[in-house]
């Protein structure tokens, strides 16, 4: 084969730019115990569920969780810029309303927090999707009502997928 190595030297700069492309899109997910997967296996956690659902249409993220399970609103302000890497491509911002019910913290707080952690994520140039696990399958909780089950979580990765998939493909 005359142009053999050419085909090589195709396969060389694919396999190089490869990661580089899976290290662009890294995807960061602040919150709590719902991100962490309270109560399931790793594997049945939303964000494995999201990963999953990325790579079936061809996309491959970095999803890194930088989730403490009880933490707040106030607390996931303090700590968003630094627990966010240069190069994130995109923020999921879990919902703490729970957790921040039982600290105190009104729904405007609340609200008013979420906004915050996105405008300090935007100056950054990076984009962020509040999360909503509601409406969920009648078996979408865990006994606690708090916690999402497998079927919770594969409904809440379902649901924010479209929008993941635009915010990657730089829609």
């Amino acid at each position: 084969m005359r142009h053999g190595w050419i085909w090589k030297a195709l396969l060389c700069l694919m396999l190089a730019a490869g990661p580089a492309h899976a290290a662009e899109l890294r995807i960061v997910l602040l919150g709590a115990s719902n991100e962490n997967g309270k109560g399931v296996s790793p594997a049945e956690a939303y964000p494995a569920k999201l990963g999953e659902m990325l790579k079936a249409k061809g996309i491959v993220a970095d999803i890194s969780i930088t989730a403490r399970n009880g933490e707040n609103s106030r607390s996931l302000l303090a700590r968003a810029d630094a627990s966010v890497p240069d190069g994130t491509r995109l923020v999921l911002i879990g919902s703490v309303r729970a957790n921040d019910h039982r600290s105190g913290i009104s729904q405007a707080e609340h609200d008013a927090n979420r906004r915050a952690i996105a405008e300090t994520l935007a100056k950054r140039g990076i984009r962020s999707i509040a999360m909503m696990y509601r409406p969920l399958p009648p078996d979408g909780l865990q006994p606690d009502g708090i916690h999402l089950t497998p079927s919770g979580h594969a409904a809440v990765a379902a649901r924010i997928l479209p929008e993941v998939v635009a915010v990657l493909r730089g829609r």
